[in-house]
């Protein structure tokens, strides 16, 4: 798969591919591109390398000179703090690594035991690391044939016009941005990566400036668009993933007679991108789905108890080798064999419903609360800008719902919003406790980072 996909970038050569401050660069300068930087790594073979990028185009030059060169790409997160590099750096056993346009070596016998026996069996296309919301990054250890058939397979349900301009605003070493680009560039599509879209105006600017006519972003971004109008802004296609969308953002879309292709989707780093996928037609049925898995994955809900919730579980072409720190203990996964998400799912007639990580279902008194679901119920009030739900301890009550919010007006009255919440949840759903937060802490790709939270909630008293 990986020599079909360098045929088609070949096949590609002129085309615009992505769109930088500096111009336009096609497929095939990219392609150049990595292949100077491939010529630095020929003495090197199977070798974990790092990649620091302030750019799309040094970063994805570099991951592609790895694979021409046969070594394995380590994206290194822009920004990230010591404690995060130095974990990545030691965990993988880096030999060297990619800053910007130059390589910096770090030591030639840099190894990590039993692991590189693994690694030198397989045609390992990528070691992401998580961002660790929940706790510890970890290595995710994927082969280049699952990062392209997972491309390949959402390309063929997102259905991207062929000549689009797509704004990707995550940052570019996420697993949602690297499927991003696999698929754009399967589909011929031009893409602009912007990281920095920290506030609407930053946001929408680009779209106007880059003349973009697609969004491949966070719910945070559809938000922004729909606040915005979005079809005044020559937009016509949609694509969230990271935490819900929400059923207030996504029925205000459904709700337009302006054609506007929506898909909602849920992706994982151990499986190289995405696993299910709805698109308009299934939102206007159930605003929750998140659609049926995609062709090279297959996935189920484990309901021990008979009924359509449980632990989401998914298999199939895709799935990672394993944890980099699994590896090392020989533990190698089999795409026959069901992965555990660490997701609460339902299932539905069009698909499944997420219903949050496994902490985010929590018992009150007894009773199923599902945080996400006090959430959107939260921003349907359209009193707030951002919402999020976790457990913490009453000590009376047990386990209670918790309320961080960010409100959208200066006069936010709470009574007003806990009255809403009094009339829309039932008694064990509704919050106990409330903070209001000028942010909610979230990563570039949306999704809340549940370990500051966590620390939020600690610090509260009721």
């Amino acid at each position: 798969m990986i020599n079909q996909f360098f045929r088609f970038v070949e096949e590609n050569f002129n085309l615009p591919l992505l769109i930088t401050s500096n111009g336009t660069i096609t497929y095939g300068q990219l392609l150049l591109k990595a292949k100077v930087k491939a010529e630095g790594l020929d003495q090197y073979k199977k070798c974990r390398i790092g990649i620091f990028a302030d750019d799309i185009e040094s970063f994805w030059a570099s991951f592609f000179a790895c694979w021409l060169s046969d070594n394995i790409p380590v994206p290194i997160p822009k920004g990230s703090d010591n404690d995060y590099q130095s974990h990545i750096l030691k965990s993988a056993g880096l030999v060297g690594y990619f800053k910007n346009h130059n390589f910096v070596l770090i030591s030639n016998e840099t190894h990590i035991g039993e692991v590189d026996a693994i690694l030198n069996t397989y045609n390992v296309g990528a070691i992401l690391f998580t961002s660790g919301s929940t706790g510890k990054p970890k290595g995710v250890v994927l082969g280049k044939d699952a990062l392209l058939v997972n491309a390949y397979s959402t390309k063929d349900k997102l259905n991207i016009p062929n000549g689009s301009k797509i704004l990707i605003p995550v940052p570019f070493h996420f697993v949602s941005a690297i499927s991003h680009f696999f698929v754009c560039a399967l589909s011929r599509a031009t893409i602009h990566f912007n990281d920095a879209c920290s506030f609407p105006q930053t946001f929408l600017g680009l779209i106007e400036e880059y003349k973009i006519s697609g969004v491949g972003g966070s719910p945070i971004h559809a938000k922004w668009l729909v606040e915005s109008g979005y079809h005044l802004k020559g937009i016509n296609w949609l694509m969230s993933s990271g935490d819900k969308l929400g059923p207030s953002i996504t029925e205000k879309i459904i709700s337009e007679t302006y054609e506007f292709q929506l898909f909602q989707v849920y992706g994982l780093t151990e499986v190289g991108g995405r696993v299910c996928i709805a698109n308009r037609s299934e939102l206007k049925v159930n605003s929750n789905t998140i659609g049926h898995s995609i062709s090279c994955l297959s996935a189920k809900v484990d309901n021990h108890d008979g009924g359509n919730e449980g632990s989401l579980l998914v298999k199939g072409e895709s799935l990672m080798l394993g944890y980099l720190d699994n590896l090392k203990n020989g533990e190698v996964l089999s795409s026959e064999s069901y992965f555990n998400t660490g997701d609460q799912a339902k299932v539905s007639d069009n698909g499944f419903e997420i219903l949050g990580r496994n902490d985010d279902v929590f018992k009150v008194s007894g009773i199923k609360v599902s945080g996400p679901m006090v959430s959107d119920i939260a921003m349907s009030s359209g009193m707030l800008k951002d919402a999020w739900v976790s457990p913490m301890v009453h000590p009376l009550l047990g386990t209670v719902p918790c309320l961080l919010f960010t409100p959208k007006a200066e006069n936010f009255d709470l009574i007003k919003l806990k009255q809403f919440l009094t009339g829309k949840l039932y008694p064990q759903a509704r919050p106990r406790a409330f903070k209001c937060l000028e942010n909610i802490p979230r990563t570039g790709s949306g999704k809340v980072i549940r370990r500051e939270v966590q620390a939020i909630v600690s610090e509260l008293t009721i």
